[in-house]
């Protein structure tokens, strides 16, 4: 489970983690929309935090897309993946929308009171 992204790495969720390393490289593939082709990048670990039960929480550093051919081509899909997240994210953690006309007097909106 994707718990966090950048265009420097990302933080994911995951049980049967102990064979992952802390300082190894590994091939990493998300697909950030089902049905589009998986992003494929490198990643350095660079932490592994025991969380419950057998679940580990696990921090990627991006590795080497300046390298690669077609580096820039991955770093744009990165951003868009990157903008979905968030979108998503902050809509999880938003407050119910007020409804237009809905103001009593005390909350007029502007920091002053009636």
């Amino acid at each position: 489970q994707l718990e966090d992204i950048s265009l420097g790495g990302m933080r994911v969720r995951v049980a049967g983690s102990r064979d992952v390393e802390v300082g190894a490289t590994y091939r990493c593939a998300f697909a950030p929309r089902e049905g589009k082709p998986p992003i494929v990048l490198d990643a350095l670990v660079r932490h592994r935090e025991a969380t419950e039960g057998a679940r580990a929480s696990i921090g990627f550093q991006f590795v080497g897309l300046e390298c690669v051919p077609d580096g820039e081509r991955i770093t744009e899909r990165l951003t868009r993946a990157i903008a979905q997240f968030q979108r998503a994210r902050s809509r999880k953690g938003r407050p119910p929308r007020r409804r237009s006309g809905n103001r009593s007097e005390r909350d007029r909106g502007d920091g002053s009171q009636a």
